[in-house]
Formats: C-alpha cells, structure tokens, sequence
C-alpha cells in the first residue's frame, strides 16, 4: 500500500534535505524529491516537479541562499522562476499544508551556497518576502522558521514535521459561510485551541471564494465548538447557514458546531 507523502523541495543543503527525509520517513510517510525520480520520457523537468506536488499530502521548502535551477520554458515559465518557487506556487494553487523554513544570515556557508547572479539573488529576495505571507497581496504572515544551523534546522524539522503528521492525520473541518454582498474580509474567531470551554480564542482569516462567501479550513479533533464570525471589522449577529445558537459568557450570541 502506499503510503501519504510529503513534497520535500529544495536541490542545495544535501545534508539539510536528508535531515528532512529522515523525519518524514520515519513517521511512516514517503518523501517525494527528484532524487526519487528517474528520467522520464513523457514528461519534463517542470512536469515532473509539480507532479510530486499534486502527488503529495503537504509540502516542505526550504529557502536558502541560492535561487536555484530556473527552467527554461516560455510558455510554462515566463518569469523565469526556479523550480523551488515553481513547486510552492503550485502547493499554494492547490491548498497543501506548507512548512517554510528560512536560511538565517548567520548560517555558515561556502561562496558555491550563495547566489552571485543578480538578477537571480534579487528574484531570490522577493521570493523569500512572499513565501512569508499566507496568500499574495496579505498582510497576514504564515508560520515560518528561521534556521542558522545544520543542527538548529534538523530540531525545528524533526518537530514541525511531527505536528504536520498529526495535522494530516486529524483531517480537516470546512467552515463556509455568507456575509453581506461585497464584503472583502472576513474573520473565523472560536476557542478551537480547547473545544471544553476554555474562552482563550483564536481567530483565522477566511478565505473569500464568492460575493460574500467565504471559508475557512482547520484542522479540529472531535468536539463541540463555540465560534464567531467577523465581516470588515463587524460582528455578524444573525447567520442562517445551519449553526446551532448559543448563549456566551457575557450574554452574547455565538454558534456551535460539533465535530465528531
């Protein structure tokens, strides 16, 4: 049986990819890299990349500091971006979990790990400024690390990988729901760090799909959570799509919903 990969993509720091194989393999996942890909003769380097990407579960990228390979394909790669950058574009395109790690400034490297093509290092550095956000355009920055060592970066990856493993396994719980017409921003708020009550909540941004319609993704294990929406800034006091209604705390309308 096969088992669920994860899509390991970075082609420098051969020791910082084994690190990462080794933490994937051993929770019993497959590392899907190009090292694991023979020459094939119906599909190209950049076929053969997002491949491994649609093919995996997750996706862990690590940006060093070199931009790395750039095919060329006008058709395909018009901006000339690396396959590195190409592989994240298309995990974002599809929704997978992302782990980003970040080569800090006082990692020790050799003048062949560093870009010295200009045109190259500045691609690199937009790159870097954009793998930080959750989406293009937001102000919201996803979780990322910052490594400044081979032995620093195996802990963090050994770790991350691990909480990523369990996120993977608990699967995920789609809220969708309408705001009024043109509304641009929307906020899921609810205790889903703790579904017993624990009033110490945390909000996510909501993804828009539609005029007023919007969703949001989480993992959750099974229980009954309260939660709360917010439209440009406003509570929404009335929602029909389905929630049950409770009673908080301080007399205030909040919704439920149980997962099981």
């Amino acid at each position: 049986m096969l088992r669920r990969s994860l899509e390991s993509a970075f082609t420098d720091l051969k020791e910082h990819r084994h690190q990462v194989i080794e933490a994937i393999q051993k929770l019993g996942y497959r590392a899907n890299g190009m090292e694991y890909v023979g020459p094939r003769a119906d599909a190209d380097l950049i076929e053969s990349s997002l491949q491994l990407v649609r093919d995996s579960a997750a996706y862990v990228g690590v940006i060093s500091r070199k931009y790395g390979q750039t095919p060329d394909s006008t058709e395909r790669n018009p901006d000339e971006l690396s396959i590195t950058e190409l592989e994240f574009n298309e995990a974002t395109r599809l929704g997978r979990p992302i782990l980003l790690f970040i080569m800090g400034e006082k990692h020790l490297v050799t003048e062949a790990d560093v870009e010295l093509d200009r045109k190259k290092r500045k691609k690199l550095d937009a790159f870097r400024q954009r793998a930080k956000r959750t989406r293009e355009g937001s102000e919201v920055e996803r979780v990322y690390q910052v490594f400044d060592s081979l032995e620093q970066f195996s802990s963090q990856a050994a770790i991350a990988i691990g909480r990523l493993a369990e996120y993977i396994e608990r699967g995920e719980y789609t809220f969708q729901v309408k705001g009024n017409l043109g509304a641009k921003a929307a906020r899921l708020n609810g205790n889903f760090n703790n579904p017993k009550g624990d009033f110490k909540w945390v909000g996510f941004e909501m993804e828009r799909v539609g005029n007023g319609l919007f969703k949001c993704s989480l993992p959750l294990t099974p229980g009954k959570y309260e939660f709360k929406l917010e439209f440009g800034g406003k509570w929404k006091k009335e929602m029909n799509d389905g929630y049950e209604i409770v009673r908080g705390r301080k007399g205030n309308t909040n919704y439920t919903v149980n997962i099981y």
